[in-house]
C-alpha cells in the first residue's frame, strides 16, 4: 500500500514540474545582421597565391585583363598563423585582405593557430610528437590591463 501511495505522490510531483524552458536562442542571442555568405577555405595550394585563389572564388577583374567569373564566394576562412606573422610582421597579410575587400568579400572567419616555437606548448600528448597548441592557452584571458594590454600576456593565444 505504501508503494502505491509513494508512486501516486511521485506521479503528481512529476506532473507539476516544467521541463520546457520559457526562452529560445531568439530571446538570448542577437541575430547576425549580415545574412548568409557563401564561403570557402582557401587552404594550401602551392601553385596559387591567396589573391589568385580569392579571384577564382569571388570573381572579378584579373590583373592580366579580362574578368574571372568565380564561384560567387563572399567570405573566406583564411589562416593567420603566429609562426608566420612573428617573422613577416602582423601587417604582412594586410594587402591580401584589402584585395579580398576589392573583390566584394568580407565578414571572414580567420583560423588562428600554429604558434611560433617560443610560444608552443612543449607537452607531448602523443609520445614523440610535440603539441601544436599555444603554451599557457588555458591561463586566464583577461588581466584588467596589468601589463599595459587588456589581455593576459602569459596567454599567448589570447595575445
Amino acid at each position: 500500500m505504501s508503494k502505491i501511495y509513494a508512486l501516486t505522490l511521485s506521479y503528481l510531483f512529476v506532473l507539476t514540474l516544467q521541463a520546457q524552458v520559457n526562452f529560445t536562442a531568439n530571446n538570448q542571442v542577437n541575430p547576425y545582421p549580415y545574412g548568409f555568405h557563401p564561403a570557402a577555405n582557401i587552404g594550401q595550394y602551392t601553385s596559387f597565391s591567396e589573391t589568385q585563389l580569392a579571384l577564382l572564388a569571388a570573381g572579378g577583374s584579373a590583373p592580366s585583363g579580362g574578368n574571372v567569373l568565380g564561384a560567387g564566394v563572399k567570405s573566406l576562412r583564411p589562416g593567420i598563423f603566429e609562426s608566420y606573422v612573428e617573422t613577416a610582421g602582423y601587417d604582412a597579410s594586410l594587402s591580401t585582405f584589402e584585395k579580398y575587400a576589392e573583390l566584394g568579400m568580407g565578414e571572414h572567419t580567420v583560423i588562428v593557430g600554429f604558434p611560433s616555437d617560443a610560444h608552443r606548448d612543449p607537452t607531448q600528448y602523443c609520445q614523440g610528437i610535440q603539441s601544436t597548441l599555444f603554451k599557457n592557452m588555458y591561463e586566464p584571458i583577461w588581466d584588467g590591463g596589468a601589463n599595459g594590454t587588456p589581455y593576459n600576456d602569459s596567454n599567448y593565444y589570447a595575445a
